[in-house]
């Protein structure tokens, strides 16, 4: 098994969900701690909205429409919640950054600790967050909408849901190596351009 291991279920029902995937993945990697209230309200959307979603397709048997507004009521619930139970967004936020650094170093691991392992950490990673709010925040946004990108947008380039390989410039590289490439260098910019554009606002103040 890989230490890195970024395989990931059927995340986007199509292509429609992969574009607005990409579409939040980038805001939340560029722009996620500069407009942080905002984050804080579409973690909510996203997060209820895929709960109630999901829920209303197993009662539903799958209708389009019913899964459809089921999610758009819910992610707006989510998202006026979490707008008003800010410390609660950013402790998710912090937690869910967390989840997908422990998920991608520990997931390959075969000893009976690493779930328990993986849960401490995001636990760890929402009180963190509560407690360094600026560095912690900037680094959670840009982990996770990198994430979220990447896999958005190999989605949109293979239209598969776990491609083994990818084409790039007519050579086929392991779709793997990209979702790793791609998230680090993402996550790299998403870093970056926070802190520039955090920094510029305190400046400011």
């Amino acid at each position: 098994m890989p230490l890195v291991s970024l395989q990931s279920e059927a995340l986007f029902a199509n292509e429609f969900s992969a574009m607005i995937a990409l579409a939040v993945g980038l805001a939340y990697c560029l722009f996620g701690y500069p407009v942080l209230r905002l984050m804080v309200g579409l973690t909510g959307f996203v997060a209820a909205g895929a709960v109630a979603g999901a829920l209303a397709n197993i009662f539903s048997d799958g209708q389009a429409m019913v899964v459809g507004g089921a999610a758009l009521v819910g992610g707006i619930c989510g998202a006026f919640a979490l707008f008003f139970l800010y410390r609660l967004g950013i402790f998710i936020i912090g937690v869910a950054g967390a989840f997908l650094l422990a998920r991608a170093i520990l997931e390959g691991g075969a000893a009976p600790w690493t779930p328990w392992a993986i849960l401490g950490s995001s636990v760890l990673g929402g009180v963190v967050a509560l407690l360094l709010e600026r560095p912690i925040l900037i680094f959670a946004t840009a982990v996770i909408g990198a994430w979220a990108s990447v896999h958005a947008g190999l989605f949109l380039w293979t239209h598969e849901a776990n491609p083994a390989y990818a084409s790039i410039g007519g050579m086929g590289f392991p779709a793997e190596w990209i979702r790793l490439g791609g998230w680090a260098l993402f996550s790299l910019l998403g870093l970056i351009v926070q802190f520039h554009l955090s920094s510029k606002h305190h400046e400011r103040r």
